[in-house]
């Protein structure tokens, strides 16, 4: 993960969800509204959902706990009391929304179906004597059509009309018997005044006239018009109850308490989650604290309810952030193409607001471009980032030397990791003028990107051999996050585990390998306290940390303590490669070799080979990998040359033949795989052959350091403490000495 792209305001202290539930109990009380609303006991609720079946006790009340169902969610229970039934549109169940208070308690309207029957006959009668009524109009209408006075356009016109009267008795007769159950399932106490006065003059009374009176259109719209008022002073309301949440959030952020913060503007988002702007705002927060997965989960939804497109390219290139940062290249790819094609537009028209944004995406993609390893790309995106920033001669000048700085720092890095260690010195020099500028006047944005730039332009003057100066960016930048960091409550332990990195590999390099264990150590400790929270992110870093003191470790004959590092970072990597295998298989393959190398020096090479083995056949079979077909090559290569001399120490000289063999023919330059077959031939009883590599080879250099002589001369002795013998090696011993 480059350094350059990690949000330097940041703490890791993640709340599992567990400290914020949800209420998941429904509480409720059963009515019988046939004995004037008293409780009823003994009615049995059954949830069509992930709750067990319960009774009413003596006071008619019930609780129910639901596993995976939470407040706002609907629920069906299936209501059982002997001779009852629900009031309501279904007779056997009710559809309940589980409320957010826990103790809120549900009214459940209960009848018995002997009275709802009699209600419901008392209605059919009242639409029968309609029906009757409607009945003897038509009756009327066909006497009057058959007078001998009527013209033959108005009995046409009387026809159509009693036609179409007989076709909605008809039609209510049909229904009636539904319509009638509908109307009586209408609990009374849950209508509006006059709702409930129109069906009583409906049902007891007999008078749809009466009742269609007191439910004219005008009052209608009336009421209506009340409850739209009513909800708007409740949105209003509720409005101003999540903003208390967010600005007690903020308070709380700016108060160090993040913990608390965290917890705020989650309830805040409980409470609505379709405000864009919270929800930015909490996809941010969340950003910086590296939870990723929760960030990219609020973007998509923040994505969902944007309707400008300002903001959606603002969405997608904070998502593209996120992604980048769980190596989901693709993804992120596609997030800041979209967001760039929006954001080239806009520029066009209001440069002024647009422009920066714009600089921004460019650098943004420079960055992935850069990751994946396609250094053309990313620095033509720099380029275009920084002619971008050089066009904002409208916007303040922090805003343009900000953004200047920040590509002018990325696009170091690139051309460092490129060797071309002159101009990246030209751009870290430019961004760290600009951001120790910047950070006289706000150095609480500002002081943290001076100590990023100097940790970046300290790896590159480690590049180039100036250590002492290293050293003093080093320096700096450590007291500058140390200062930051117990200031804010842990808010920089991401930066100080990054420079004690760094600093173990400067002081290896110096030779100083007690001081570079020291710092490599306190990194790692760093990587473990963060990973404890945040593993997601934090693991490839412990893992990593684990590999280079398993290095250093090797380097100094403390095998061991080699094997032990090296086999923690190779559980933690194989497992991040089944989740990722874009982004850390390439890193377990490096591991997994070394341990191999620590297994062979150690005794152990059965289980070298078995990782070697391993390592080969990824090799072979995987074609994702950053490594061009030479690269390839020579790295199979170098795995058969050792697996063939870990075959030799194993007693199998015939496999150890066969994978000097492949090892040369994939690269022909390679002396130990030579050295390994000569020996090979020994061991299988070749002596001419054996004899013939050694007279050819030994006068000359292995080496600087050695001759083939002494080369062969080592490695006989190696595989005799090994246990490995055969007659003719001392004979090759003599050959060799002459």
């Amino acid at each position: 993960m480059s350094y350059q792209r990690i949000i330097l305001w940041m703490l890791i202290l993640i709340i599992p969800a567990v400290l914020f539930p949800q209420n998941r109990t429904l509480k409720g009380i059963i009515l019988c509204k046939s004995k004037g609303n008293r409780p009823e006991a003994d009615v049995q609720l059954i949830p069509l959902d992930d709750a067990n079946p319960v009774r009413t006790g003596t006071d008619g009340k019930f609780s129910l706990t639901f596993l995976r169902k939470k407040a706002g969610e609907p629920v069906t229970l299936l209501v059982q009391a002997r001779e009852h039934q629900v009031l309501g549109p279904d007779e056997q169940s009710i559809r309940l929304i589980i409320p957010e208070d826990p103790q809120h308690r549900i009214v459940v309207a209960i009848v018995r179906t002997a009275d709802f029957d009699r209600r419901v006959d008392r209605i059919v009668a009242t639409v029968e004597k309609r029906i009757a009524e409607q009945n003897q109009s038509i009756q009327q209408l066909v006497a009057q059509r058959g007078s001998g006075s009527l013209e033959e356009r108005e009995r046409k016109a009387l026809t159509e009309q009693i036609a179409q009267l007989h076709q909605q008795v008809q039609e209510l007769e049909r229904n009636k018997a539904e319509l009638a159950r509908r109307l009586a399932q209408t609990d009374l106490d849950q209508a509006s005044g006059f709702a409930r006065e129109a069906l009583r003059k409906f049902e007891e009374e007999g008078s749809v006239e009466a009742a269609l009176a007191l439910l004219s259109e005008d009052r209608l719209n009336q009421f209506w018009e009340q409850v739209v008022k009513q909800e708007e002073k409740v949105r209003e309301a509720k409005a101003q109850g999540v903003e208390n949440y967010m600005i007690r959030a903020r308070m709380l952020a700016a108060n160090f308490q993040f913990q608390e913060a965290y917890k705020a503007y989650l309830e805040a988002l409980e409470r609505d989650s379709t405000q864009v702007d919270n929800l930015l705002e909490v996809s941010e927060y969340l950003h910086k604290l590296n939870d990723q997965p929760r960030a990219l989960k609020y973007y998509s939804k923040a994505l969902a309810f944007a309707r400008d497109r300002g903001t959606r390219s603002k969405i997608l290139n904070n998502r593209g952030n996120v992604l980048l940062d769980m190596f989901r290249y693709e993804e992120a790819k596609r997030n800041y193409q979209e967001a760039l094609e929006i954001r080239q537009e806009l520029a066009a028209f209001n440069p002024e607001v647009f422009l920066p944004e714009l600089a921004r995406t460019l650098n943004n993609l420079g960055i992935l471009y850069a990751d994946i390893h396609q250094p053309e790309k990313a620095e033509a995106y720099y380029r275009a980032s920084l002619e971008t920033a050089q066009r904002l001669t409208e916007a303040p000048q922090r805003i343009y030397k900000a953004q200047e700085a920040l590509t002018l720092n990325n696009y170091g890095n690139l051309l460092a990791s490129q060797s071309r260690f002159d101009e990246a010195s030209t751009l870290f020099d430019r961004a760290l003028a600009t951001y120790r500028e910047l950070a006289e006047q706000d150095p609480r944005t500002y002081l943290p990107k001076v100590g990023s730039t100097l940790s970046n332009y300290a790896l590159l003057l480690i590049n180039t051999g100036q250590m002492e100066l290293a050293e003093r960016h080093f320096t700096e930048a450590l007291a500058i996050f140390d200062g930051l960091d117990g200031a804010q409550e842990g808010m920089y332990r991401y930066d100080l585990g990054i420079i004690y990195y760094n600093m173990g590999d400067l002081y290896k390099k110096t030779s100083r390998e007690a001081e570079a264990e020291s710092v490599y150590l306190k990194s790692l400790d760093i990587w473990k306290e963060l990973a404890e929270v945040n593993p997601e992110t934090y693991t490839p870093f412990k893992a990593q940390n684990f590999a280079v003191l398993g290095r250093l470790y090797f380097s100094q004959d403390r095998l061991d303590e080699a094997e032990r590092h090296f086999g923690d970072a190779h559980h933690l990597f194989t497992s991040l490669s089944r989740i990722n295998p874009e982004a850390h298989e390439f890193s377990l393959l490096g591991n997994m070799s070394l341990l191999a190398e620590v297994y062979s020096a150690n005794q152990k090479p059965a289980e070298a080979l078995r990782l070697y083995e391993e390592v080969l056949t990824i090799l072979e079979e995987r074609t994702s990998l950053p490594l061009n077909p030479q690269e390839t090559a020579r790295s199979k290569s170098n795995i058969c040359g050792k697996m063939a001399w870990c075959y030799l120490l194993v007693g199998k000289p015939e496999s150890a033949e066969q994978f000097a063999g492949r090892a040369l023919a994939l690269d022909p330059s390679r002396k130990l795989p030579e050295s390994t077959l000569a020996l090979a031939h020994l061991y299988q009883g070749n002596w001419k052959k054996a004899a013939q590599i050694f007279k050819a080879k030994k006068d000359s250099d292995f080496n600087e350091q050695i001759t083939w002589r002494e080369a062969f001369l080592f490695d006989l002795e190696d595989l005799e403490a090994a246990g490995v013998t055969h007659p003719d090696a001392e004979k090759a011993r003599k050959l060799l000495k002459k």
